[in-house]
């Protein structure tokens, strides 16, 4: 099972969209990010090394990044 940990949104639209998701599986920290219609996936193993990876996927990217994971965790998932 997946469990989603956190999700941003750097606030834009259109081709410089970009979201991430971290999520936990019970044997490790799988993180994804999309940049417009493209996506790239990285499986870490612990989980500061996944907040490291998504602290520096944002501060590459442009935008105003909003951590959105209320606004789009299902009732009765995980709490992150």
């Amino acid at each position: 099972m997946v469990d989603l940990v956190a999700r941003w949104w750097n606030g834009l639209t259109g081709p410089d969209r970009r979201d991430i998701w971290l999520t936990a599986t019970g044997t490790g920290w799988p993180v994804r990010a999309r940049h417009g219609e493209q996506e790239v996936h990285h499986d870490v193993e612990r989980d500061y090394q996944a907040h490291a990876l998504v602290d520096r996927l944002r501060a590459t990217a442009p935008g105003e990044w909003k951590n959105i994971t209320k606004l789009v965790r299902r009732p009765g998932t995980q709490q992150g």
